[in-house]
């Protein structure tokens, strides 16, 4: 059985932060209010319309846009989703471009989306990527066309924590009129996002990623911007989106950033220590990416000889919680695109784990995760090894 909760060590936070406790309190304090939908005109409608807005007004304020260009959605697959749908429709519409770039290491949420707009008669290219999973610029230069109507690509990778050149990217976009698209959703957490800059048209967020609830996020979308909403029904949100927002969900995902506790240097120091340990003591651990610019609380580790899927269980069976690859990639039988895309095989990339660290890591629970890393491989390379001689 695994160890009791207050035991277990938590290094999962890219698929999902812990709920901060002002989140939590904002979330009941709307549940505890009397009913309203922020759509209705009378009194409890209009206290529920009052929640919304100053949660826009809150969200707006920390990405430096206005009131009106946050879109409140269900979270980040949504607001991709909508953004690439939008825009793209609205593009064909105005002014014929049907061409869309994405790269080769987007989440699921882009990469899937844009293979439907494939299968539905537009153009999608995929932008390859160097061995540290960077876009270079260059490259996506050479795939412009005249009918490029729309580039998306993450401001940080969900798996390996590499960070795109975003702005460069920018810089090439805007002149030819190309509507720029940045999954923001792991780069949150951990350093200011805006429209200025990072030179995006639309941004996408997820509130469960840094301490809020699940199931609310946002897209930004900059004034101007060409824009159909996919969605058809009320006309909330400047009809954007429509369906009745949440108050409780709404104010829970502006809390957490109002109160979101960014402690990049902290938790770098951790996540260098917990690589070191492992470098110096796991028989076989890689960590990928090592000199390249991440997020300072990933670290993508390649365990050879062993599968990723069989360490997770044996991690988690010993109280520690890790992943191997995006969660909403989980139960998937195919390795990850992520690291295929960077050039390692399949069975590399079927040996690779996530460790993601958060503002409340310590440093007891880096060296205790350490252990049981060392312990557990251990383990598993002798029995391996025991196989191997007994086939021999």
């Amino acid at each position: 059985m695994p160890p009791p909760t207050a035991a277990r060590i938590y290094l999962d936070h890219n698929a999902t932060a812990p709920l901060a406790a002002e989140a939590r309190e904002a979330v009941l304090r709307c549940l505890e209010a009397p009913p309203g939908n922020p759509s209705s005109t009378h009194r409890s409608g209009q206290e529920a319309r009052a929640v919304v807005e100053e949660a826009r007004q809150q969200i707006a304020s920390e990405a430096g846009a206005s009131p009106e260009e946050v879109v409140f959605v269900s979270g980040g697959t949504e607001a991709d989703n909508l953004a690439l749908r939008g825009v793209m429709t609205a593009r064909s519409l105005r002014d014929g471009r049907r061409h869309l770039l994405v790269s080769a290491v987007e989440h699921p949420a882009v990469l899937e989306t844009a293979h439907s707009l494939a299968e539905s008669g537009y153009e999608v290219d995929v932008v390859p990527v160097d061995g540290s999973g960077r876009v270079d610029p260059a490259a996506l230069e050479q795939r412009l066309r005249p009918d490029t109507a729309m580039v998306s690509i993450m401001a940080a990778n969900h798996e390996t924590g590499i960070l795109q050149p975003v702005t460069s990217i920018a810089r090439l976009l805007r002149p030819r009129g190309i509507t720029f698209h940045i999954d923001a959703v792991q780069a949150l957490p951990h350093a200011p996002v805006s429209l200025e800059s990072t030179g995006a048209d639309l941004l996408s967020f997820s509130a469960h990623k840094l301490g809020g609830p699940k199931g609310i996020g946002a897209l930004l979308i900059r004034e101007g911007v060409p824009f159909v909403s996919p969605m058809t029904g009320g006309a909330q949100q400047g009809r954007r989106r429509a369906g009745t927002e949440s108050p409780e969900l709404c104010a829970g995902f502006s809390a957490a950033v109002v109160n979101l506790r960014r402690r990049p240097d902290r938790v770098r120091a951790l996540r260098d220590r917990l690589e070191l340990e492992l470098s110096r003591l796991v028989s076989g651990a890689t960590v990928l990416c090592a000199g390249v610019d991440r997020l300072p609380n990933t670290s993508c580790v390649q365990f050879r000889g062993l599968p990723a899927q069989s360490l997770v269980v044996a991690f988690d069976l010993e109280g520690l919680a890790v992943s191997h690859g995006a969660a909403c990639a989980s139960g998937m039988s195919r390795p990850s695109h992520v690291l295929k895309a960077m050039g390692l095989s399949d069975i590399e990339a079927r040996s690779c784990i996530r460790f993601s660290l958060g503002a409340g890591t310590t440093a007891a629970e880096i060296d205790q995760a350490v252990n049981i890393v060392e312990r557990v491989t251990a383990r598993m390379l002798r029995v391996t090894g025991e196989r191997l001689e007994a086939r021999a």
